[in-house]
């Protein structure tokens, strides 16, 4: 339906217009009963320039974000930085940038717990997710 399909994906020319693509997307599905309403997409958990900086890439997978990502009660809570920039949803450079700080922000700010069974794994390979 509104995944990326390879060819569009190869057209890309940036993370940003990746996340313009995401934000388009995530609009997009907002009106079925399977969206969480006040959310995010998420493209990737955790520090990008970290990551492409580390000697080591590691990926981990997953199908979707858990609805505890958004807790009703505070749905932007770990992900603070982008809730000054939802207005424009990915359509300007400046919520843009905060929107990636977000995402890179992730492990800093009380990540949910389903990453901490991987952890002891990652850490035996002298990785994390909070730290590269």
């Amino acid at each position: 339906m509104l995944e990326i399909t390879l060819r569009k994906y190869l057209k890309m020319k940036n993370l940003s217009d990746l996340v313009k693509y995401a934000w388009h997307s995530h609009r997009a599905c907002l009106s079925y009963n399977f969206a969480v309403e006040k959310s995010i997409p998420i493209l990737y958990f955790g520090d990008l320039e970290a990551y492409f900086k580390s000697q080591r890439k590691i990926i981990t997978v997953g199908l979707n974000p858990s609805r505890q990502e958004f807790p009703q009660e505070n749905p932007y809570y770990r992900f603070p930085l982008v809730e000054t920039s939802l207005s424009s949803s990915g359509d300007n450079e400046e919520s843009i940038r905060s929107y990636l700080a977000a995402l890179n922000m992730y492990f800093k700010h009380k990540p949910y717990e389903w990453f901490n069974c991987y952890e002891p794994i990652l850490q035996g390979m002298n990785c994390s997710y909070s730290v590269f």
